[in-house]
């Protein structure tokens, strides 16, 4: 990826958005621009509107659609708006009409050439068609016949048509004369896919030239004209064909063979015909090799890729054939930025694909190109190193997907990548190591298992980067960005330290234990002041866990962390005796857990909060539950006074609520105390807890006040907010009717902020037998949308929702007088939605724009 590269597309996109923003702001006083989503780092260091945006108008009928490029947004919202409005109020210009302008002016000038395209292809046409006459009149009338199936596949070329003149050849080729077989042959060079298919074949079907045929077909696949019936000839005649035409059909006969991975679209599903690019090569070697040379020489990376895809598939039958390309197809990835003019990091469709031809040489001759590697990342720029690694990477991930016996190959890449992580790498190839770090060894453990000892001195290695002290060289950048910089890398770095013992914990817990005291010993050899490196081996020693027998060795090195005087290493045990006794809740003895229970009382903030949500992976036994009780309750009383970390206190009363209360203490004094911490806390972070815990808390006094506070905060994330909706739905009708006004003025106030969550407060009452407080919130669900063209659609559902509900309500109430005006009503309101739908049917296509329909 390069990012320099995206910044500057993403700074030039905002530039060119603030132009089109200018344009529009002149257009008409009533339109704005309105950001679809927030906005990205590189928007608010700049200030360019970078990001996907829309246009919003109050006498807009249509929305539009939201893109990167504003350009094309305002185009879309003008066709559909803005064409016949009459309450444009005009501000200066330049303005969208520039946009415009420019837009029809090259509708224009393409239709221009289509129609001279259109006359030039009649020309050529009507040329043909005397050429026809002139061969006709000195034929037979069936071979006149034949002549006349020709020109009306040349006039009107059809599969059907290629069919019928397909049928007479196989039934008649005696009247497929000379004259006929070159002019089939001249035709196939104006191609077309129809006219291409049915002058093949009929060739195919009545002529002994094998050259002419498959010269023919090379030609078609050069012009991607019939690839399929074109290939096939190819395959039958290859022996008879110009070698000068083999190159020009190569791109063609690589898309056969090796297609790219994801179709258009709506495309056809993608098939591989590998013999025709193989049936090539095993006759003109040399040419093939050639034409590949050609296109790994351009600066086009869809060009490079395209070589890649050809010389990947002949390497499956002659895999000394990729090593004359491995150095190039080298060069090309690891020094893109400058080979390589249009490698876009996000496509990863053409590195994946050059990338395959050097995993593939890699994996039969591992040491070669291992050197071969070596050299480049050793004169490579920070780019080119991530690429290299990415390269180490598709080597090893060729082992987990293919689930092949681990070789020589894979454990070369192996051992590299591991020593990669301790060179000096900038922030593109750390990125890359990152994600290479991100995950478990899935398929690599025998692998692991080898490199335990280079794992660990690795991490150590690590430790030593990570703690070392910052260069003292002047950096012309702010202080505030180093630094930000600075602890970035070492985030990522502490990260990959962490993977490296994880995997080493993992591997050894596999391989006997022998490797596990090893482990130990290397733990135990680390000197006190390497606290942040032993903090990262005692987090992972979960992973060694595999019986009584792993669990023992490492058990003593667990305990003394869990009591000692490092407030980092009690912290980091807790974690690790939370991740065991989850998984092996039966293998722990007492006392592990009896020196556990201390930590949920510590001093030290890091320590009981590691403590505390540690314990949400366990149960303790019976006999010390209540002093764990005992402990999260003083912690929930302390963190709702001083209120310092609403997310902690919620972590401690979700453990509190769901396992150490009953039901009555939660329906007693105990459980108003609870809803009154939470009425206090953080309404984003109440709404974590509610949906799972919530319905224990049913009986609790106030809790329909917690409910309706929540729903009223704007705080609560739109996931918590469904969870806090869901449990209003699942209320009992004796607690609704019990809180009625209260959930009304719910749903009247939530309109401000979630008016789309009212009716879900109209239907609870509804339920309830509360009709006229549902009426009452669907008529303000009504009055509180502007009555805007903009608004029609929205203010015409919520117009139904009123008469549905009012007409409930005069149901309930007997009113008979009030059912028929409400009737009234409510045909109007559909009346007017529908013609609202046709009238504007075209214009709120969602395609429209999209499709360039406009």
């Amino acid at each position: 990826m390069d990012t320099e590269k995206q910044i500057n597309e993403a700074i030039a996109a905002g530039e060119k958005n603030l132009r089109t923003m200018e344009l529009i702001e002149n257009w008409c006083v009533h339109v704005s621009v309105k950001p679809f989503h927030g906005r990205g780092l590189i928007a608010v260091e700049t200030g360019l509107p970078i990001g996907h945006h829309s246009l919003v108008c109050p006498h807009a009928s249509a929305g539009g659609m939201a893109a990167w490029d504003l350009e094309k947004v305002a185009l879309d919202f003008h066709d559909r708006n803005c064409v016949d409005c009459n309450k444009r109020k005009p501000v200066s210009l330049p303005n969208i009409s520039k946009l415009v302008d420019s837009r029809d002016r090259a509708k224009a000038e393409h239709l221009k050439q289509l129609e001279a395209a259109e006359k030039r292809r009649a020309e050529e046409l009507s040329g043909r068609d005397q050429v026809r006459q002139k061969i006709r009149s000195q034929l037979s009338p069936i071979q006149a016949t034949v002549v006349d199936q020709i020109a009306e596949l040349d006039n009107d070329p059809t599969e059907r048509r290629a069919e019928k003149l397909t049928e007479t050849a196989r039934v008649a080729p005696e009247h497929f004369t000379t004259e006929i077989q070159e002019h089939l042959s001249e035709l196939l060079e104006v191609g077309g896919h129809s006219r291409t298919v049915g002058c093949l074949s009929a060739l195919d079907l009545v002529s002994d030239d094998l050259a002419m045929i498959c010269n023919a077909a090379l030609k078609a696949m050069a012009r991607y004209y019939a690839t399929d019936l074109a290939a096939h000839l190819i395959s039958k005649n290859i022996v008879s064909a110009d070698s000068e035409l083999v190159a020009g059909a190569l791109p063609a006969l690589i898309g056969l063979s090796n297609p790219r991975r994801y179709p258009a679209i709506g495309g056809a599903t993608i098939t591989r015909n590998r013999e025709p690019l193989w049936a090539v090569y095993r006759a003109f070697p040399e040419e093939v090799a050639a034409g590949l040379k050609l296109l790994v020489e351009k600066p086009s990376a869809n060009d490079v890729e395209e070589a890649a895809r050809g010389i990947k598939r002949i390497g499956e039958i002659d895999s000394e054939f990729l090593f004359q390309f491995v150095r190039p197809l080298t060069a090309k990835l690891v020094r893109a930025k400058h080979l390589l003019k249009d490698l876009d990091g996000r496509d990863h469709e053409p590195i994946s694909n050059i990338r395959g031809v050097i995993v593939s040489a890699f994996l039969v001759r591992a040491n070669e190109v291992d050197e071969l590697l070596q050299t480049f990342w050793n004169e490579a720029d920070d780019q080119g190193r991530a690429r290299t690694v990415d390269i180490y990477e598709g080597i090893l991930r060729n082992l987990i997907s293919e689930n092949e016996p681990t070789t020589d190959a894979h454990r070369i890449a192996f051992h590299r990548i591991i020593w990669m992580t301790t060179s000096d790498i900038g922030p593109e190839t750390l990125s890359e190591l990152q994600m290479v770090f991100s995950g478990g060894l899935y398929g690599l453990q025998d692998l692991a298992s080898e490199e335990i000892e280079n794992l660990l001195g690795a991490a150590a290695l690590l430790d030593d980067i990570i703690n070392a002290p910052a260069s003292e060289l002047q950096d012309v950048r702010p202080a505030g960005l180093v630094e930000l910089q600075r602890l970035n890398r070492n985030t990522v770095l502490n990260g990959i330290q962490d993977t490296l013992i994880e995997w080493a914990c993992t591997a050894a817990s596999t391989a006997g234990r022998g490797q596990v005291t090893e482990l130990v010993e290397f733990y135990k050899n680390l000197p006190d002041d390497r606290e942040s490196l032993k903090a990262c081996v005692i987090g992972n020693l979960d992973h060694v866990c595999r019986g009584a027998d792993s669990l023992n060795a490492i058990l003593p090195e667990l305990y003394a962390a869990l009591v000692g005087n490092s407030q980092l290493l009690r912290a980091i045990a807790a974690n690790t005796i939370g991740e065991i006794a989850g998984r092996h809740p039966n293998d722990l003895p007492d006392l592990v857990y009896e020196a556990f229970v201390p930590l949920l009382s510590d001093p030290y903030v890091l320590v009981h909060k590691a403590a505390a949500r540690a314990l949400r992976s366990f149960w303790l036994p019976d006999g010390i539950a209540l002093q764990a009780r005992q402990a999260l309750t003083q912690l929930v009383l302390t963190y709702a006074t001083k209120r310092s970390d609403d997310r902690f206190l919620m972590d401690c009363m979700d453990i509190l609520i769901g396992r150490y209360m009953t039901l009555d203490e939660l329906a007693g004094p105990r459980g108003t105390a609870i809803v009154g911490i939470l009425g206090n806390a953080e309404s984003g972070e109440v709404g974590r807890i509610i949906r799972f815990r919530g319905p224990r808390l049913r009986g609790a006094e106030g809790y329909v006040q917690l409910i309706v506070r929540l729903l009223e905060a704007k705080g609560v994330q739109r996931y918590h907010f469904d969870d806090i909706i869901f449990e209003l739905e699942q209320l009992p009708l004796d607690l609704v009717r019990a809180n009625i006004s209260i959930l009304e003025q719910a749903g009247i106030s939530i309109i401000a902020h979630h008016r789309t969550s009212a009716p879900v407060l109209i239907e609870i009452l509804s339920r309830a037998g509360a009709w006229d407080e549902a009426a009452r919130i669907a008529r303000a669900v009504y009055d509180s949308i502007d009555d805007t063209t903009q608004n029609k659609p929205r203010k015409l559902n919520a117009g139904l929702l009123k008469a549905a509900t009012e007409y409930e309500a005069a149901i309930a109430a007997g009113d008979r007088s009030a059912l028929v005006k409400i009737g009234e009503c409510w045909n109007t309101a559909i009346r007017e939605r529908e013609a609202d739908i046709e009238e504007n049917k075209q214009r709120r296509d969602p395609l429209r724009g999209v499709l360039g329909e406009n």
